[in-house]
């Protein structure tokens, strides 16, 4: 998830250096913003869209908008900035959408999480965020307790996922990735004991055991299938 840690920093010079606004007020912002004076660039943020609506969303400042919002725990103005910045199919649209389903997550709406990362992996399949997408919309289904769909969709991701190795030259596969498909594994292991599938969860355990990134040193999820 280290990923989308950076993404608010990048977006946040990407809006400051395409300013349209006065000097002073370009200047405001950015001090805002470095001391994370979130109220104040919030302020400064709706002076500049009561002043120009247009130039503003032009430059998807309520995108900027919407992540000093969240920043400062004000999430009802976030979602509505950020539903502003997808409803007009802005180039930040995903990173939007990204952001309206974490909110919904938090706030328990699993359904309206699914909802945004539907949406999400409609228009956006080569998005950098295609794939942490996709594996959130397979949690989501089994914490809502939809354990069906959930097994579907992880075992799509561990097809594609084994297609991708073999292509890929031994050793190749990174390690984020290959830690990635491991938990995908134990989670629809779960999905398939929860569902009173016990022999597809005992062959799926199985493999956690038995195709280790290093025989010599069993990781967290061989353990999980070991238990």
């Amino acid at each position: 998830m280290k990923l989308f840690k950076v993404f608010p920093l990048l977006f946040t010079f990407f809006f400051l250096s395409n300013f349209y606004a006065s000097a002073q007020t370009r200047e405001k912002i950015t001090q805002a913003v470095e001391q994370r004076n979130y109220a104040l660039a919030v302020s400064e943020l709706e002076n500049l869209r009561k002043s120009d609506q247009k130039i503003f969303e032009i430059n998807n400042y309520d995108y900027l908008l919407a992540r000093m919002a969240e920043k400062k725990g004000d999430y009802a103005a976030a979602m509505a900035n950020y539903q502003s910045v997808a409803g007009r199919n802005s180039v930040l649209k995903e990173y939007a959408l990204w952001h309206l389903s974490q909110i919904a997550r938090s706030s328990g709406n699993l359904m309206l999480e699914r909802s945004f990362l539907q949406e999400i992996s409609t228009f956006a399949l080569e998005s950098l965020l295609i794939s942490a997408v996709k594996n959130r919309l397979a949690q989501s289904y089994f914490e809502s307790k939809n354990y069906d769909t959930a097994i579907q969709l992880l075992n799509n991701f561990s097809a594609v996922g084994s297609q991708s190795k073999e292509n890929s030259a031994v050793g190749s596969q990174p390690k984020s990735e290959n830690a990635q498909m491991r938990e995908n594994l134990v989670l629809l292991a779960q999905a398939y004991l929860q569902s009173g599938k016990t022999a597809q969860a005992r062959e799926t355990f199985a493999k956690l055991i038995t195709n280790l990134p290093n025989p010599a040193q069993p990781d967290d999820f061989a353990l999980a299938g070991a238990k």
